[in-house]
């Protein structure tokens, strides 16, 4: 329902862009699959829910969002991407300061 109705809206795509989508379906004739997707379900998410977003941090791998359930309201589902997306953004300029802090340290060295 989500992906038919939520996504494709003009705010929640707009934020999407700024993801890398992947699908696990829990739902299936494959018994084997669905074990394991459940599984990697409750790793991440401590959840069965469905549906259930989960965000994950590319370098980390360290789950950083968490919706679980349907929100159908767009500007709730956009507003909560977004807040993840500043957050990431925010993480990666304060990696970056402190690695030109180091840098700067080092150079004091020379």
């Amino acid at each position: 329902m989500m992906e038919e109705k939520i996504f494709p809206l003009a705010a929640v795509a707009a934020e999407l862009d700024f993801f890398v989508e992947a699908r696990l379906h829990t739902d299936g004739a494959d018994a084997e699959k669905v074990a394991k997707y459940k599984a990697m379900q409750l790793e991440m998410a401590n959840s069965y829910a469905n549906p259930i977003y989960v965000v994950v941090d590319p370098q980390s791998g360290d789950v950083v969002g968490l919706q679980q359930g349907a929100e159908m309201d767009p500007t709730k589902f956009a507003s909560w991407l977004q807040s993840l997306r500043h957050a990431a953004v925010a993480n990666r300029v304060a990696a970056a300061n402190d690695s030109l802090k180091a840098l700067e340290a080092i150079q004091d060295e020379f």
